[in-house]
């Protein structure tokens, strides 16, 4: 329980308030960046009141950084529509495709994008 008395659980029944309280002391050292979950995406209730676009974002993975020489192992889109001011207001379609690596994927990489865990999944 907090000082206000909350119960400083955050909406997916984690601790929230007191994380969030370590998380700004160890950035205000400038020593540590730490990085947030982020919460689920709640499409807008609201009809825009705003012109509105159409906009990707692209997400791939691969096996290095050389293009002649690594594969790109997973590719993800999500197409979604946002407003003038900058708003998204609703996804539209997402597509996801992994591909089994044709040789073993470096130690470094890995350890960067944790692949096995997904490439794992394949049949």
């Amino acid at each position: 329980m907090l000082a206000d008395g909350r119960s400083g659980i955050g909406p997916s029944g984690t601790v929230s308030q007191p994380l969030d309280s370590i998380a700004s002391v160890l950035e205000e050292t400038g020593e540590y960046r730490v990085l947030r979950r982020i919460a689920p995406f709640v499409p807008s209730p609201v009809q825009p009141d705003e012109p509105t676009f159409i906009g990707l974002i692209l997400d791939t993975e691969t096996t290095g950084t050389d293009f002649v020489h690594d594969e790109v192992i997973e590719l993800g889109i999500i197409k979604f529509e946002y407003g003038a001011r900058g708003r998204i207001y609703r996804v539209l379609e997402s597509f996801n495709q992994l591909q089994q690596p044709t040789k073993p994927i470096p130690a470094e990489i890995t350890r960067l994008t944790e692949p096995k865990r997904m490439i794992g999944a394949l049949p």
